[in-house]
Order: C-alpha cells, then structure tokens, then sequence
C-alpha cells in the first residue's frame, strides 16, 4: 500500500469542491478554446486550399477554351458548317496556312498507312486484326493490293475500292495518291489516302467516309493548336482524348498512374466543392491533372487533361498553414495567458472574501468573548473586594500570638491576598481589552511618561536581576495621547520584556525622532526571543507561550496604540533578545490636535 492515501471528495469541504470545480471549469473552457482555434485554423486552411484548386481549375480552363479557339480556326479550313453534319468542300481557296493544314492531315494518313504496311509485313500486325486497327483510327476500310494491282485483302467488305483501275499507284506509277477534299460529298468512300508499299510490291490504301475525315480534322486542329499555344510555366502536359478514351493530341508528358495526395488534395477527397481531378507525378514533379471536356462546333468531342505543377501553390499553403497555426497558437496561448490571470485574480480574490470571512468571525467571536468577560468581571470584583476586606480584617483581628502560628498565619493570608490581586488584574486586563479604543488624548511627553513607567517597575527589574537603562536625548518629545492608556500599553511591553528573560539581563528604553514626525519608542530586551515563525501571532488575544499566562498584555497594548494612530512593530532573534518599536505620530508646536487620523504611519 502506498503511503499517499486518497481522499474521496464526499470528504473535501466546501473550499476543496470550489477550486476542484474552478479548476475543471478553466480547464474545460480553455479546452474549447483551444478547439475553437484550431477548427478556425483548419476551415482556413480548407478554404484557401479550394481557393487555390479554384485558381488552378480556372487556369486549366482558360488553357481550354484558348486551345477550343484555335482548334475551330484551323478546323475551319478544312470544313464548312452544314446543316446536319461537317463535310469536306472543295471551295476553300487555298492559302499558306490551309496548305500547311492540308499537309499535315495527308501527312498523318500517311504515316498511319504506312505503319499498318510495316506491321503487316513484319508479322506484328495479324490481317484479322487490321480491322480493329482501322475501327480505332475511324477508317472505312484498308485495301491491301498485289504487285499486279489486285486486291489482296479488304477489311470492310462493304466499302468498294475507289481508285480506277488505270490507276498510277497501282501501275508503280506514283508512291503516294491523295483523294480528300475534292470529291463528291454524298458518295460514301470518295475520301481516300494511299502508298506503294515498301519495294514496290503494291500498295496500301485507306478510305475514310464523312465521319471519318471530321475525325481526322478534328485530329489535325487540336493538334496544330495544342502545337501554337505558348505554354506558360507551370503547365507540366495537356492532352485530348476520344469519347473511348484514345488519345487525339497531346503536348508534354502524362504519366498513367497516379501519386500520393497533393497537397490541395489533403483532406479534401470526395468533396464535390473540390475542382481537382486527381494527383500525378512525372519524374520529381508532382501536379494536379483537370479533366475537362473539349468542344468542337458547339459538342463534345471529347476530353481535355491538364496537368498544373503545384509546387508555387504548396509552397503557398505551406507558408500560410504556418503562418495559421502560429497565430493559432499565439491566440491560444493569449487566451490560456488570461484564463489563467482570470483564474488566478479570482483565487486571490475568493482568498481574501475567504479571510475577510474568518477575520470577520474572528471578530464576531472576539466581540462575544469580551462582552462576555466584561459581565463575568464585573460580577467577579464585587466578592473579590469583598474576600479582599474579609481578609484584612482576619489579618488584622484574628493574628494568633504564638510565635510560630503567626508565621504561617501571616503567610497564608499574604498568599491569599497576593492571589485576589492576581484575579483583580486578569478583571483589569479583561476590562481593558473592551475598553482600550476609548481615550482622551492630550499632548503629553513622552520623557516624562517613561520616567514614570521605569520607576515603577524598577524595583521589580531589581529583583529578577534586570537592569533598566535609559537612552533618549533632549529636546523631549510631545506626542498626543492618553497618558494613562499609554502608560499601561507600554506597562504590558516592558512586563513582557521581563517575563522573556529567564535570569540576568537588561532592557533598554530608548526614543528616536523619526524625519516623518514620528516618535518612535524602543524596548529592548535580552530574552530568548520569540521562536520563528510565531511573530505574527504574538498580538492575537489569548495567544501566550508563558505557563498561566492569559495572552491578553500585547494584545491590549496594541489595541492602545492602534487607538493612537501608531503602530507596534517586533524584531527578534530567537536566543538573542527581542525589540518592540511604537510608531506615535509627534506633537509639533501648533494648535492641539483632539481627534486621531484613522491611518497608521509610514516610515
């Protein structure tokens, strides 16, 4: 079992139960706080994380529609606005920039007819599969032809060869035949591109109908815009994809898989509020990829990707949640700082209701015990006078003759009478101590009042073996007081000063004029000194270390000196002696003054 043993709090009093509950109480608010703040912080943070996603979406955007612009431009070039549907036209004069258009369209057909002829022949590229090559590039049909200028295999069975048989590509007569934009638009396969296949043993040719050529101009457009735009810094790729997710044009490099969290992701996953799309990495730089759909004359025709770097923006955020939580934390602290001040001001402040509360009881049970001791001294004299009498008249009528019955005789009655001038003093105490605020001040001097007080208690310091000495100088000091209240204030100081010497001493008696028109009265004593830690309790009534004493004489005094207007102060040393200092405000010459300042002085 541990020697620290736990009270339950049914046994605390009333004042463990209120600090406990203050204690929660701020513990609890400062809790909220602390709650309060960081939920402030982190909706700041989530708001400047979509602020920032929002101003990426719209740069993403913006890239978008400028692309959409340039891709309808050049598309334009190639096509005209139908009432149903895009078809090629042969009346579009032919500038530099349409040429160049023109140009690359044949150019990607061709390459596109000459990677099937390469694959075919390698073997990679099976002929059941040219089919689906030809569905994915959104071609009609493939027709591969013999040397002599048959067909050796058709895709689309459905589609008729359109070259003539006189034709040049056929006959070795020319390596490329291009057939796109000057034929009749209601015939189905007018649109064609063609190659003589490597060593010239024949030749691979690719139809395409309406649809098929809008494609490849779409292709064309958004690749040549994609291919003007100035990319600013940042953009790490942008990309265009088909319906079924085939890539139409693209600049820089995407990766296909994705990276951790980013940072204008972090916490924000499944938002709908969220215009992020997912988080890449290509190499060391990581971004954020916006998927956005691409028009082509008024429809979508498929789907942008933009990839935005982010580090500007993480090191944005990273900036900013500093700079939040530091100030979250400031503000916390402050608000900790003043629950704590508020916490301790109110402690101080229940401490002193608390004190004042046992002073003000103290004084309740003060007030009680005086006017209690008031009544019972009162009643207490009337047959101590009359003891008092009885036994004078014993000692002086019934004194026996013989010798030695008169010896005991007269010490018993001196015993008896010592003993009623005992009790006769502790009534006078008693009296003293509710009676003590009540004087007729006069200006008196000091001198004189000290003169009076060492010859009465000179024979009795004789006795003890104390010795007296005086120390003051002229001019002497007028202080207004009551003579006789005063004389019994200090009576009690020095009757203490001599019961705190246990054999041979001294006390010095001195008087000092303070620059504060202060007198200030010195008793001096080489006693034992009061044990440390017990100076402040020395005043207290009934308080006394001495056997048979009431406690009463120090209190009495300095209730006399308070009544005054001064002030009793100690200084001791236990085993050295002890100084009691009486602070009386000086008399000056002038006009008397028969009231008391209610204030107690300051050196």
């Amino acid at each position: 079992m541990s020697g620290r043993e736990e009270v339950p709090l049914q046994n605390w009093d009333g004042r463990d139960r209120r600090r406990f509950l203050q204690s929660l109480a701020v513990a609890l608010v400062s809790l909220l706080l602390a709650i309060l703040f960081l939920a402030t912080a982190m909706m700041d943070l989530r708001r400047l994380e979509r602020l920032l996603a929002g101003v990426l979406k719209m740069k993403a955007v913006s890239l978008v529609e400028t692309t959409e612009r340039t891709a309808r431009e050049k598309y334009l070039r190639l096509a005209r606005a139908g009432k149903e549907t895009l078809v090629p036209f042969a009346g579009m004069p032919i500038d530099e920039v349409t040429f160049s258009i023109h140009e690359s369209l044949a150019r990607a057909l061709i390459d596109l007819a000459g990677s099937i002829d390469s694959r075919e022949r390698g073997g990679s590229l099976p002929r059941e599969k040219i089919q689906d090559v030809a569905a994915a590039g959104h071609i009609s049909a493939v027709f591969l032809f013999d040397e002599r200028g048959q067909i050796d295999f058709r895709s689309n069975t459905a589609v008729q060869d359109p070259l003539p048989p006189n034709a040049g590509l056929l006959k070795g007569q020319q390596e490329v035949a291009i057939h796109l934009f000057s034929g009749n638009p209601a015939q189905e396969g007018s649109s064609y591109v063609g190659i003589r296949r490597h060593e010239g043993s024949g030749a691979v040719l690719l139809v395409l109908d309406r649809s098929g050529l809008q494609y490849w101009g779409w292709r064309i457009a958004i690749q040549g815009a994609i291919g003007e735009q100035q990319w600013n810094e940042g953009v790490v790729h942008f990309s265009v994809a088909d319906a079924r997710g085939e890539i139409l044009a693209g600049a820089g490099s995407r990766p296909e898989a994705e990276s951790e969290e980013c940072m204008l992701m972090a916490g924000s996953q499944g938002d709908p509020d969220n215009p992020a799309s997912r988080c890449m990495r290509a190499g060391d730089v990581k971004f954020l990829e916006f998927s956005l759909p691409f028009h082509m004359e008024g429809k979508a025709v498929g789907t942008a990707m933009v990839g935005l770097e982010t580090r500007e923006t993480d090191r944005l955020l990273v900036e900013n949640r500093r700079h939040g939580f530091l100030w979250a934390g400031l503000m916390m602290a402050i608000g900790l700082l003043a629950m704590a001040l508020l916490y301790r001001t109110q402690n101080l402040h229940v401490a002193r209701l608390q004190t004042m509360q046992e002073r003000l009881h103290h004084a309740e049970r003060l007030s009680s015990l005086g006017k209690l001791g008031a009544g019972v001294a009162h009643e207490i004299r009337n047959p101590l006078n009359a003891v008092s009498i009885a036994t004078q008249r014993l000692q002086r009528e019934c004194k026996p003759h013989e010798s030695e019955k008169k010896q005991k005789f007269e010490r018993i009655t001196r015993v008896i009478r010592d003993e009623i001038g005992r009790l006769n003093r502790i009534v006078e105490d008693f009296l003293s101590l509710s009676r003590s605020s009540l004087v007729d001040l006069r200006r008196q001097s000091m001198v004189e009042l000290l003169d009076k007080l060492v010859f009465l208690v000179r024979e009795e310091a004789r006795e003890k073996g104390i010795r007296i000495v005086k120390r003051w100088t002229s001019p002497a000091p007028f202080v207004l007081m009551d003579a006789n209240k005063m004389q019994q204030a200090l009576l009690n100081l020095m009757r203490n000063a001599m019961e705190a010497i246990p054999g041979e001493g001294s006390i010095v008696v001195s008087i000092e004029n303070h620059r504060n028109s202060l007198t200030i009265v010195k008793i001096r004593d080489t006693g034992a000194g009061i044990p440390s830690g017990e100076e402040g309790r020395i005043f207290d009534p009934f308080y006394t270390t001495k056997e048979g004493g009431l406690g009463l004489g120090l209190c009495v005094a300095q209730e006399i000196v308070l009544a005054h207007g001064g002030e009793i102060r100690v200084e001791s040393k236990h085993g050295e002696g002890t100084t009691f200092m009486v602070l009386l405000p000086r008399q000056n010459d002038g006009p008397l003054r028969n009231n008391v300042e209610e204030r107690k002085p300051r050196l």
